[in-house]
């Protein structure tokens, strides 16, 4: 998955459990666990690409993206899990995923004008009530989406985006 969280140490509080890991590489717990958060660091998706069209974000990949290449369109976010498997499958019903997407620009600038989730139309919510009509030229523009499942299929997505030159 995207993420990584390293424990450094971690304990009981009855000093009785067992961690067992599986084949696939999930580890159970038994008995009381406490854990103490060291660090943590974030698998970020890096590719010299620009973005146009439609840009698939496969959040099993990872849940932060940079194209180092300048836009070259307007372009279409489609949140999905990968190729084969839906965004919907991914999440329960009252989870969520934060993902981030950094687009460089060039002189000409682009945005991300239409938002999707396994290709279906979503309108996020943005931060400051309005949504980007247009990019920043000679800058990367950073965009942060919070998704949360609600129901089966049925999405709020909270988003905003920041300039950095």
């Amino acid at each position: 998955m995207a993420s990584v969280i390293r424990f450094d140490t971690w304990e009981t509080s009855t000093g009785n459990s067992a961690a067992v890991v599986s084949d696939s590489g999930n580890i159970a717990f038994s008995g009381d666990l406490t854990a103490t958060f060291k660090s943590s660091h974030e698998k970020w998706n890096i590719a010299a690409t620009a973005a146009t069209g439609t840009v698939d974000v496969d959040v099993s990949t990872a849940s932060a993206w940079y194209y180092t290449t300048d836009a070259s369109a307007n372009w279409t976010f489609n949140f999905r899990g990968d190729a084969s498997t839906t965004f919907n499958s991914v999440l329960g019903i009252g989870e969520s995923i934060t993902v981030v997407f950094v687009v460089t620009n060039g002189a000409t600038a682009y945005y991300a004008n239409a938002f999707q989730i396994d290709g279906t139309s979503v309108t996020p919510e943005w931060s400051d009530g309005i949504a980007p009509s247009s990019g920043n030229d000679n800058s990367a523009d950073s965009y942060l989406f919070t998704i949360i499942k609600t129901a089966d299929a049925t999405f709020t997505v909270f988003a905003q985006r920041n300039t950095f030159s």
